[in-house]
């Protein structure tokens, strides 16, 4: 249960980060970091477009729909997928 209870606070937590920033910037799931993304920002393109089209868009690969991914998680994830 406490696992349950600590699982359901972070996710909280994680949605009132991400509601409590200006648009465009979003936390990434994996280190927590903050970064910006083009396409919430309101742009046309997002940094990750310039990417290896080798993840789905449901967490960036991480098995869950919390949002993509900063820039270096991003790129470690993909490099270990190519390596793979």
């Amino acid at each position: 249960m406490t696992d349950l209870n600590n699982s359901l606070n972070e996710s909280l937590e994680d949605t009132q980060a991400v509601a409590s920033q200006p648009s465009g910037w979003r936390t990434c799931p994996q280190c927590k970091s903050t970064f910006l993304c083009g396409i919430a920002n309101g742009d046309d393109h997002c940094w990750c477009f310039n990417l290896p089209h080798v993840l789905s868009f449901d967490g960036a690969g991480t098995g869950s729909a919390t949002g993509c991914l900063c820039p270096n998680c991003i790129q470690r994830h993909i490099q270990k997928l190519l390596e793979s």
